[in-house]
């Protein structure tokens, strides 16, 4: 009997390290707050994010390395996607609220008629504070495993994938913002 005792707690132990892994890299010691609208958020161990390019309304070729330094907030969306579409004026806020501290959120447009598709959208939704990107031939979502719309990726000031959440959130609710200055840590 002694025996089954001693062997219980050694699995209870090995159970609990593992958790206390597992809540380390995500809603635990050290990882970021977790809760309402972005509950679903998955932290990840910090890697390098893939390299991609994208464009600007006026033309210009981008890379994430563009926005070294900051904290990014990658968002994957489109026009005819509703989710998408109930999530642009939050990422509109944030960006307004987070980006004096080094947020940038980068929201993709990946409609195939590009400009002319995102364009009014962004003026019919007064979406005044978040820079139209676009990649209307779709090359973007898939070095980041993106299989559904929205999907957003959280990438650090040292240019590292480390979290994302698949669906949309309200980016600019309280517990949103508590989970994105978990990342921008201090003021630059």
């Amino acid at each position: 009997m002694r025996r089954v005792l001693l062997l219980g707690g050694g699995v209870a132990a090995a159970l609990a390290a593992a958790a206390a892994a597992y809540l380390a890299i995500g809603n635990g010691a050290g990882g970021p707050p977790l809760s309402g609208t972005v509950a679903a958020f998955a932290a990840t161990s910090p890697e390098a994010a893939p390299e991609i390019t994208f464009s600007d309304a006026g033309g210009n070729t981008l890379t994430l390395d563009d926005f070294a330094g900051q904290v990014v907030l990658l968002n994957f969306w489109a026009t005819w996607c509703a989710p998408c579409v109930r999530e642009m004026p939050a990422l509109d806020r944030v960006q307004r609220s987070l980006g004096d501290e080094g947020l940038a959120v980068v929201a993709l447009g990946l409609d195939q008629d590009g400009l002319d598709a995102i364009e009014p959208f962004f003026r019919e939704h007064d979406l005044d504070n978040l820079a139209i990107y676009l990649d209307p031939a779709y090359a973007t979502p898939a070095p980041f495993g993106v299989i559904g719309l929205p999907t957003t990726i959280v990438i650090d000031r040292e240019g590292r994938v480390v979290g994302r959440l698949d669906g949309w959130a309200e980016w600019d609710a309280p517990e949103a913002e508590t989970l994105l200055r978990h990342y921008l840590g201090p003021p630059p």
